[in-house]
């Protein structure tokens, strides 16, 4: 019977999103485990779990263990608020809990120092009530600060590119003037570093205009030389070229003359030959 207690009371807090259980609890730091309390009263007031699970875990001597003294009070005006919840035994049980005795409170003469002599219902709802108009409007402020801080928010980033940019503009400048200064320091050394040679090189760049132009003569005078050798070698063959023709053309004539020339010379040679025979017989009488 007990175990099925426990698992109602279990599953009547899944809709919740509260933890009931008093290990867990106990285990929370003092402001969550305050904050607790006040959610679990409130919801055991509007009967959305059993008060029996939520009696376990503020009677238990832990429960008011490593508690502040301003956190372990608000948590006893707590637990006076939802008294009512409980049954007067429940009630009795929780006015002697180790909440209450660690962290009592210090009552106005004109209020009753029982735990019993309550305000009305009537005036918790009205304070509740209250305390909810007070918790909206404050809410409200804070949602109307961070809508005005957010626009400023925007305004101070923009501000804050802009002067990027125009740093990064100012060094980019910088950076262009400095490299400007120093060819400008370059050209001067390299200015002065030339001007004592200036003399020479001019000197050198008229010596080599002479010898620039007696080398342009000598290459025409060549240039000439080959077109006036190429026109003589030009002739030579076209007169060659006509005599030959011209040799072809009277060919016939030439080899009857020839031939004649042969004979006469053939004449000759024999009429030599007998007078040379002649001599030698004589020679030899």
């Amino acid at each position: 019977m007990g175990k099925a207690k426990k698992k109602e009371d279990a599953n009547s807090s899944l809709g919740t999103g509260l933890e009931l259980d008093p290990r867990k609890v106990l285990k929370l730091e003092p402001e969550d485990r305050a904050a607790w309390m006040s959610k679990a009263c409130k919801l055991a007031a509007d009967h959305n779990f059993r008060v029996s699970s939520l009696f376990d875990t503020l009677s238990s001597e832990k429960f008011a263990v490593g508690l502040p003294d301003k956190v372990g009070k608000r948590m006893h005006r707590t637990l006076l608020k939802y008294l009512d919840i409980f049954t007067d035994k429940q009630q009795r049980t929780l006015k002697q809990s180790a909440l209450p005795r660690a962290y009592a409170l210090h009552d106005k003469p004109d209020e009753p120092k029982e735990l019993s002599d309550l305000k009305p219902a009537k005036k918790k709802k009205s304070d509740d009530e209250d305390a909810a108009l007070r918790m909206e409007e404050m809410m409200a402020r804070c949602r109307g600060f961070v809508r005005e801080k957010a626009a400023t928010f925007e305004d101070r980033t923009k501000e804050v590119e802009e002067k990027e940019r125009e740093a990064q503009r100012v060094e980019k400048l910088r950076l262009v003037r400095e490299e400007a200064e120093r060819k400008e320091r370059e050209w001067q050394a390299i200015a002065d570093w030339h001007r004592p040679i200036e003399g020479w090189e001019v000197a050198q760049m008229a010596e080599n205009d002479l010898r620039a132009q007696q080398r342009a003569k000598e290459a025409k005078e060549l240039r000439e030389a080959i077109q006036a050798t190429k026109k003589q070698q030009t002739e030579k063959r076209s007169a060659s070229s006509r005599s030959s023709s011209r040799g072809k053309n009277k060919k016939p004539r030439s080899s009857s003359r020839s031939r004649s020339r042969r004979r006469r010379r053939g004449s000759s040679e024999d009429e030599d030959s007998r007078h040379s025979s002649d001599s030698s017989r004589s020679r030899g009488r």
